[in-house]
């Protein structure tokens, strides 16, 4: 995508990426600012369109990096192998309650 199809979609109302990328430099869209401001975010305001370069025109066929937040995906937990012989019957107990937890944050709980 092109900086001049971003504004485009701003103009138009078009649903926007959340997060980019261009110049090297993160950008977070602010509704309430309808501007993406630089991220991290500082005490000063440095949005992307909020600029007084007057050669900005010379940007608006540039790329822009859409950034996607997409979540990673849990992996489960490995649970402690048992028995494991040289335990102490206190460690094996242990062992088989931490494993039980283990299960439940997993979603393997069988309740």
């Amino acid at each position: 995508m092109k900086v001049i199809d971003l504004l485009n979609k701003i103009a138009n109302g078009k649903e926007l990426p959340k997060k980019i990328k261009w110049l090297d430099i993160t950008y977070v869209y602010s509704e309430y600012d309808k501007d993406y401001l630089e991220y991290p975010f500082s005490d000063e305001y440095k949005g992307l369109f909020n600029t007084k370069d007057s050669i900005f025109t010379q940007y608006l066929n540039n790329e822009i990096e859409i950034i996607e937040d997409t979540p990673k995906e849990d992996k489960n937990i490995k649970k402690i192998d048992l028995p494991i012989p040289s335990l102490s019957p206190q460690l094996i107990f242990l062992s088989t309650k931490i494993n039980e937890i283990i299960d439940k944050v997993n979603g393997d709980s069988n309740e």
